[in-house]
């Protein structure tokens, strides 16, 4: 699955409550496969005992927000474990992409 960074797709984190400072690195990481802070990765990598103690107060309430747009939105591929994760790291653009 390849993921839409339209401005729809941008638009469902904002609807969904994404935070806004968590909005550029997601899609980042989803769009081009980039390495995100630890939050997010911990999130991306189904720790939450790691989520929360690496999130801040404006991160961890945007939690289920975050956890809403992977599981309706990003390719299932790029998120759940944290193989999953460093298999998603590892595929930059190696699939034809630009």
């Amino acid at each position: 699955m390849k993921y839409d960074t339209t401005v729809q797709a941008l638009g469902k984190m904002q609807d969904l409550g994404v935070p806004e400072h968590l909005q550029d690195g997601l899609n980042l990481y989803l769009h081009d496969h980039l390495h995100v802070g630890h939050f997010l990765t911990a999130v991306l990598s189904n720790d939450l005992t790691e989520a929360v103690a690496r999130g801040d107060d404006r991160s961890l309430a945007g939690l289920q927000a975050v956890v809403r747009y992977l599981y309706n939105y990003a390719p299932r591929e790029a998120w759940g474990s944290k193989e999953r994760v460093n298999a998603w790291l590892d595929n930059t653009k190696s699939e034809g992409g630009e």
